[in-house]
């Protein structure tokens, strides 16, 4: 082919890719790993294919903010989630996606010593004192990802489980791309439902990217791959990710296990791409990602 035309279709109010699907429907689209899982199954005359996960959602505790300052309160809020439930709502297949720890299965393959939270978690009914008649901001992506096919959703199942320790827990779902960087650079949230989608296929990078104490998101940093959204600043884990990509050694990931305990994966993510029937030859590296190099398109 000559050229690659990229277009950009905006989810509508309800975070549905709307517009996307109606392109599909008019035959306007020749391929595209936008869409999630279930809408991708969903569409018809395109070739589907479902790579292996390489992002993970995960529900950050603002470190900044009173409410979460203590670890001690971040994992009782943790352990609290119910994983499946709030799988069940963003999948049909949830058991295949429930999240026992940050790495996602393609980074984590092969990593036995790779930090895990208990499946199922313990479940805590009782108010913690440390958040009864509090109110609580929950900022979550402003449009569907592999990770979050229905981010607003989901945010909504989250706030409804942590209701019952005590605060009340307003989701907050941005309107646009902008609206969404300004609130994460400025950290205005006390939770943060998002996730991180591998850019590589080091583990280390995935992890330096959510919980390096230089990826806090700030306003010159917007844009750029910060997504340490609990704004943990910690040298300890500084030092442990340092010794990580100095040896990515299996064994190294345990030393990060008590900084991961402190927030909450929930699920993985479920990539799907669909390719229009006249497209030949696009290929998708180990992590998902299209190479049109070699791509033919049929007149």
């Amino acid at each position: 082919v000559d050229e690659v035309e990229l277009v950009v279709y905006p989810p509508d109010r309800d975070g549905r890719p709307t517009a996307l699907l109606d392109a599909i429907k008019r035959g306007e689209v020749d391929f595209t790993n936008a869409l999630p899982r279930a809408d991708v199954a969903s569409v018809t005359g395109m070739r589907k294919q479902f790579p292996p996960s390489r992002s993970t959602a995960i529900l950050f505790f603002n470190t900044e903010r009173e409410a979460f300052c203590d670890a001690a309160v971040r994992r009782a809020v943790g352990a609290a989630v119910a994983r499946l439930a709030v799988t069940k709502v963003s999948t049909d297949n949830p058991l295949a996606y429930v999240a026992n720890g940050a790495l996602p299965p393609i980074l984590g393959e092969g990593m036995p010593d790779a930090p895990r939270v208990p499946y199922p978690p313990p479940v805590r009914t009782a108010p913690l004192p440390q958040l009864a008649g509090r109110e609580l901001s929950l900022l979550t992506v402003w449009a569907p990802r592999p990770y979050l096919p229905d981010p607003k959703a989901a945010a909504e199942e989250v706030a409804r489980q942590l209701s019952a320790l005590g605060p009340k827990v307003r989701v907050v779902v941005p309107a646009t791309t902008d609206e969404f960087y300004r609130a994460a650079a400025r950290g205005d949230y006390d939770l943060f439902l998002g996730g991180w989608m591998a850019d590589t296929p080091d583990p280390a990078d995935f992890l330096e990217a959510l919980f390096s104490s230089d990826r806090v998101t700030t306003e010159r940093s917007a844009g750029r791959p910060h997504a340490n959204r609990a704004r943990l600043r910690s040298a300890a884990v500084d030092e442990a990710l340092q010794r990580l990509r100095a040896n990515p050694a299996p064994a190294q990931y345990a030393a990060l296990h008590d900084a991961l305990a402190e927030q909450a994966p929930l699920m993985y993510g479920a990539d799907a791409v669909a390719t229009s029937w006249k497209v030949k030859g696009v290929e998708l590296t180990a992590l998902g990602h299209p190479l049109f190099g070699g791509a033919d398109l049929a007149v």
